[in-house]
């Protein structure tokens, strides 16, 4: 055999050999990948991990939890009744109260329930009420972001 013929044939095994450990390491590589990608870590007391995702509840259960951004409307410039004329509200009805500028203002959470959102002006000021029936909870906001008075819509 040959010089030129020893070299061809080292060459072949070198390429051979190498191209063996390249496709093993593609393949481990895949494989490791793919455990991953799915793999879910149980953490501590129900918590766990999914891609990277702490979650209690099993994520191929969650569904989407209602209408999509703006299909609640909110309340834009709301009519507001006396306190004598409002016989469909109890002494005890829930609901946020707001006193600005001397001038008294009550929602309820029986309409904010079905709005969540109302934008509202007292004496030229802009106020946000907000209200999430998911959680009971109410918020009032000044909705002027870097001197822009902005409206507010449901995120659905």
């Amino acid at each position: 055999m040959n010089k030129s013929s020893s070299i061809s044939i080292t060459l072949v095994l070198i390429g051979l050999i190498s191209g063996g450990v390249f496709l093993s390491y593609k393949k481990n590589f895949n494989n490791n990948n793919k455990k991953q990608a799915n793999e879910t870590t149980e953490l501590k007391e129900g918590v766990k991990i999914t891609d990277g995702v702490k979650h209690t509840a099993p994520l191929d259960e969650i569904m989407s939890g209602g209408p999509p951004k703006d299909g609640i409307p909110s309340i834009d410039n709301p009519k507001f009744v006396a306190t004598q004329e409002a016989n469909f509200l109890s002494e005890d009805t829930p609901g946020i109260a707001v006193s600005l500028k001397e001038v008294d203002r009550f929602y309820p959470y029986s309409i904010l329930v079905w709005h969540e959102i109302v934008n509202d002006k007292i004496d030229g000021d802009r106020i946000l009420v907000t209200y999430c029936p998911l959680c009971r909870s109410g918020v009032v906001y000044d909705p002027v972001v870097k001197g822009e008075e902005v409206e507010f819509g449901v995120s659905g």
